[in-house]
């Protein structure tokens, strides 16, 4: 199994919920998802980013399938690519 992790701090005014709903619309359309998480930062310290996505995906190959799915490069993509200020990311295997 596969868990990509992606943090986003988002510009400001941006609309973080907006941007949670959306990254959760992913289950379901997007096939090669085994599992998807993803959270809203409570603390706001000065080092947090605003949103944590989580995907779970079979192996590194589905990976890549996720990477180039249809609904996730012209929907997620994107949009998050319009609201984000940075962005951090890790893919491990477990």
């Amino acid at each position: 199994m596969v868990k990509h992790t992606v943090c986003f701090k988002l510009k400001q005014g941006e609309d973080i919920d907006y941007a949670v709903n959306l990254l959760k619309s992913m289950k379901g359309k997007v096939a090669s998802i085994v599992d998807i998480e993803v959270g809203k930062d409570f603390l706001k310290s000065k080092r947090s980013f605003d949103i944590i996505l989580q995907v779970t995906v079979a192996n590194r190959d589905m990976l890549e399938i996720y990477q180039q799915d249809d609904y996730h490069v012209n929907v997620i993509k994107k949009h998050m690519h319009s609201v984000v200020e940075n962005s951090i990311a890790v893919d491990f295997e477990f």
